[in-house]
């Protein structure tokens, strides 16, 4: 068992380089000041209406302004700021003094992952009513969630292009379903990934079309798209006018401070691990940090002293705090296998290899016998919470229903002995806001809920909070963002 824990610690993948992350508290004079005040850009005014087939009408007009680095969309008292410069999407009322501060990558991720969830369920629902739907109607299921979400995917059917008078029709067999104005205000090839960015976030409009829509090298002066968002169909008409282009300076107002801070100031256990968040971010925690060694004496006091629950939860903290000493070049590494008896005594004890079989479960998506025991264990073992990194067992139990399958069968006791999931990841971060790890599992929580804005501001605090996360199980987010932007480029 310890020879496998230390070949993991071998294991642990290199630092992977990448630039810093802007943190969801930075406020508008910050990050106003990361970025060039003023930039050359192209401007125009929309109008558009959406007219449902009940009868119903919304409308809708705005300004939005295209930098090579933002879109700028003026809607109403709604303001929206894509930032790609520093990958941040953020969103506030004109009358508001906060704004949200969220990742760039939230909306490309839910659209992806939502059409996936969508083409799912449809099939699901195709072997219940043994897919009697004409061909007509099975293409436009395939194509609805694509319109919608502006993306496609390996099932997506083509579109036909026709032209009608002064219009091009793009038609799922014999309906139309989007119509372009031949007409339009030319765009250079400088303005064209800004384009493509506005229409791709903002306008919803199918992938195909889009890729017509740079080609010919125009906005067209409008487009009326078909959609049939929850089966309630509806023709939205957007018209583009006064084009223009001039210098303007960077839209973020500056008096805006960041929704994360007020959130903090709450009593929830969601607060309490925003505040310790914040706290560690900006170096002033009451409690800070362990260095390294004095961690690793702390262990080896404790197991000396038979204090054995202790020692495993100071080595849990060493493995989860500090991963790049524990890199196969760094000589610190050294200092954990000089300890093998004391890592063994201290895994392998009546008082802690409940413990430490629990951890092992909860790292592996195995199917294995005694995940139940497992988590009743933990759930129990409340003589944890009073140590130092005790809290740890939160992230052990969250980590195991999350790898665990058919938990819903579990005794209801436990879940009645345990916060939710995302609490429990709560909770530790509260008290040990240091690392990375935890982030990454609470944002790995959310992201399988579709809470991607959660997901991300989990993901960005860890990396934020943790400038060693490259080292640790951070790092796949950093992988997962960059195929993002590979696989959906007009988003970026």
């Amino acid at each position: 068992m310890l020879k496998r824990l230390l070949v993991v610690l071998w294991g642990i993948s290199a630092v992977i380089c990448q630039a810093a992350t802007v943190s969801p508290d930075w406020d508008a004079p910050r990050i106003r000041g990361a970025r060039s005040a003023e930039a050359p850009t192209i401007e125009f005014s929309y109008q558009k209406e959406v007219r449902f087939k009940d009868g119903a009408v919304q409308t809708e007009s705005g300004k939005v302004t295209l930098a090579s680095d933002f879109i700028y969309v003026e809607a109403a008292d709604a303001r929206y700021l894509d930032d790609f410069a520093l990958c941040r999407t953020m969103t506030w009322k004109a009358t508001d003094t906060e704004f949200n501060n969220d990742s760039c990558f939230v909306s490309p991720a839910f659209r992806i992952l939502e059409l996936k969830n969508r083409r799912y369920l449809q099939s699901l629902l195709n072997m219940a009513t043994g897919d009697k739907k004409s061909a007509q109607e099975t293409k436009l299921a395939s194509y609805w969630p694509e319109q919608e979400l502006a993306v496609v995917d390996k099932t997506s059917l083509p579109l036909v292009q026709s032209q009608a008078g002064e219009q091009i029709v793009w038609s799922v067999e014999d309906e139309a379903v989007a119509r372009l104005s031949n007409a339009g205000e030319p765009f250079s090839d400088a303005e064209r990934k800004a384009i493509a960015r506005y229409f791709a976030r903002h306008v919803g409009l199918h992938p195909q079309i889009l890729k017509a829509v740079l080609e010919n090298g125009q906005i067209p002066h409008g487009i009326a798209i078909e959609s049939n968002h929850a089966n309630r169909r509806a023709t939205e008409t957007i018209r583009f006018s006064n084009v223009r282009r001039l210098t303007a300076q960077y839209p973020l107002p500056a008096h805006l401070k960041p929704a994360i801070v007020r959130m903090s100031e709450g009593n929830t256990v969601y607060a309490s691990g925003l505040k310790s968040s914040l706290k560690a971010i900006a170096g002033t925690m009451e409690s800070p940090k362990p260095g390294f060694d004095e961690a690793l004496t702390q262990m080896q006091s404790a197991a000396a002293s038979d204090q054995m629950e202790q020692a495993l939860m100071w080595f849990f903290l060493i493995t989860q705090q500090y991963t790049a000493e524990l890199q196969p070049d760094s000589g610190r590494l050294a200092k954990i296998r000089a300890l093998g008896p004391v890592l063994t005594k201290t895994i392998e004890g009546p008082k802690t290899t409940q413990f430490w079989q629990a951890s092992n479960l909860a790292g592996s998506t195995e199917v294995s016998e005694g995940r139940e025991a497992a988590a009743k264990y933990l759930a129990g073992a409340k003589q944890f919470d009073g140590l130092r990194f005790g809290t740890f067992r939160y992230v052990t139990f969250a980590n195991l229903v999350r790898t665990s399958k058919g938990t819903d069968r579990w005794d209801k006791a436990i879940w009645g002995s345990m916060p939710s999931l995302k609490d429990c990841y709560w909770i530790h971060i509260a008290a040990y806001p240091f690392a990375s790890n935890a982030f990454k599992d609470l944002g790995d929580h959310h992201y399988s809920n579709y809470e991607m804005d959660r997901a991300w501001q989990a993901w960005d605090l860890g990396r934020v909070v943790d400038p060693d996360w490259r080292s640790g199980a951070m790092a796949s987010v950093g992988e997962y963002e960059a195929r993002l932007r590979a696989q959906e480029p007009n988003f970026f």
